[in-house]
């Protein structure tokens, strides 16, 4: 019996002796636990994208109306003419051919008929990639097709040629700064705009004698005077052959059918 006590007696006072340590614990605050845990990595707010072409040069044509962004451009031949100007440069390595021709209907050239299209900086392209090593001849010369984008203005259409093939990154990149310069003449604020009758009118040439008729009075050069009719070829006579100027003048204007008078001046 006393053998059960005395292991009763050690129990109680080993739970004594954890209770006045549980209670020693709670009481004091340096024991006290927190969770751990693990700080998120910090997330760093991603860089505006930068604009590549915001400190490229500048290249303007006013012949043909246009200016665009290039990063190093090298002009190798310009030919400006009404119907068809070239402009041929290189850039990066790059080589391009921007053309403009007149056209008819905002019809391409056959050879560059696509269905592909793409929108850039507002300007619809038409994206023109030919098939390997694909030709196109005409008059009995051939010559190999190249990619290009064009697009439609005014009765033009403007081509941008490049090469190599794989370059359509660098070409779209010049395209997003493209811009068409505003050319149309604007009226003078102090003058109205000139109205003309769409009437035929004839006219005769004061240095031969010529009459013919202009589409409108407003189509009459200069060197030429306003008659309300040609006079028959039949009854009058041939001017005179004169070493010096040969001077017209008309006896009755309100009568179309008078003949005119010739003079050699002295």
């Amino acid at each position: 019996m006393n053998f059960k006590k005395g292991i009763a007696s050690i129990i109680l006072e080993i739970a004594v002796v954890a209770i006045i340590i549980g209670a020693f614990i709670l009481a004091n605050p340096k024991f006290k636990f927190s969770p751990q845990t693990t700080p998120s990595p910090a997330v760093s707010p991603s860089p505006p994208p930068t604009d590549e072409t915001a400190n490229w040069e500048t290249y303007t044509n006013q012949e043909i109306g246009i200016t665009f962004k290039h990063p190093n451009l090298t002009i190798t031949s310009e030919d400006i003419e009404e119907l068809q100007s070239t402009v041929i440069f290189e850039t990066l390595g790059a080589k391009y051919t921007l053309t403009k021709i007149k056209t008819v209907k905002n019809n391409p050239p056959s050879y560059l008929e696509t269905n592909r299209q793409k929108t850039i900086s507002g300007i619809l392209w038409k994206d023109f990639v030919p098939e390997n090593n694909s030709q196109y001849c005409d008059a009995g010369e051939c010559g190999r097709l190249l990619p290009a984008y064009y697009t439609f203005r005014n009765g033009y259409i403007y081509i941008f040629y490049y090469l190599p093939i794989g370059n359509m990154e660098l070409t779209e990149k010049i395209l997003s700064t493209f811009k068409f310069l505003d050319s149309s003449p604007q009226p003078s604020p102090s003058k109205s705009p000139t109205v003309c009758i769409q009437v035929i009118q004839p006219a005769i040439n004061q240095q031969t004698g010529e009459c013919k008729n202009f589409p409108t009075p407003c189509d009459v050069p200069e060197g030429w005077n306003k008659v309300s009719e040609c006079p028959s070829t039949s009854e009058c006579q041939p001017p005179p052959k004169c070493n010096g100027q040969l001077i017209y003048g008309d006896p009755n204007p309100s009568d179309p059918n008078q003949c005119p008078r010739y003079y050699c001046a002295k």
